[in-house]
């Protein structure tokens, strides 16, 4: 019985340590630098929802951030420090 107990602990281990290494691995974690108020944005869900909000109450058609210019993209960063606590 102890043989086979030693056996089984090998692949439980690397099947662990796998799983760890996926799973931290396909976290995405992008982050945008605010110029004017020399700060940090993580995108994420919360940001997702804000920059949807954004266009709805603008009433111009959806762009996608990577289309925006500078410009275009600070006027978001504007938008979104005026609402902090929305999202």
């Amino acid at each position: 019985m102890q043989p086979i107990r030693q056996w089984m602990k090998l692949p439980l281990l690397a099947a662990a340590m796998i799983f760890s290494v996926i799973s931290t691995g396909c976290a995405v974690r992008v982050r945008y630098y605010d110029t004017r108020y020399h700060d940090y944005h993580r995108w994420d869900p919360d940001e997702t929802r804000a920059y949807q909000e954004y266009w709805a109450e603008r009433n111009k058609p959806y762009h996608e951030w990577t289309e925006l210019n500078e410009h275009e993209q600070s006027e978001y960063w504007e938008w979104r420090h005026a609402h902090p606590g929305r999202y």
